[in-house]
């Protein structure tokens, strides 16, 4: 995946992505869906590192930092930073929408 940023994933937001990959391919008996799942995940990835500010900001969530943005995937919101002084993408978390994210730690 190539863009202007680089990007990088934090323990949290890994161990989200494993947890919902694993909920959906063994408790949901979808491996099919995990692995459309994947991938969506890295296309998003390559659309956040070309341009990320085209993603909402995350004041839905009481963050008003304009540097946090979220992405919508499938049923999950993907929040990440952005550094644009080393021109890096933090991708924070990996979350279901669904949850009351607002009351959840975003950052290690």
């Amino acid at each position: 995946m190539s863009g202007k940023y680089r990007y990088k994933f934090t323990e949290l937001c890994q161990s989200d992505m494993d947890e919902a990959l694993d909920y959906i391919s063994f408790h949901l008996h979808n491996p099919e869906a995990a692995e459309a799942m994947y991938f969506k995940i890295e296309k998003e990835i390559t659309h956040i590192t070309r341009s990320p500010y085209t993603r909402p900001d995350c004041q839905y969530y009481y963050i008003s930092d304009p540097h946090y943005r979220r992405s919508i995937i499938g049923n999950h919101v993907m929040i990440f930073y952005v550094d644009d002084d080393s021109m890096e993408i933090r991708i924070l978390r990996f979350l279901y929408g669904k949850m009351d994210i607002s009351n959840i730690n975003i950052e290690e």
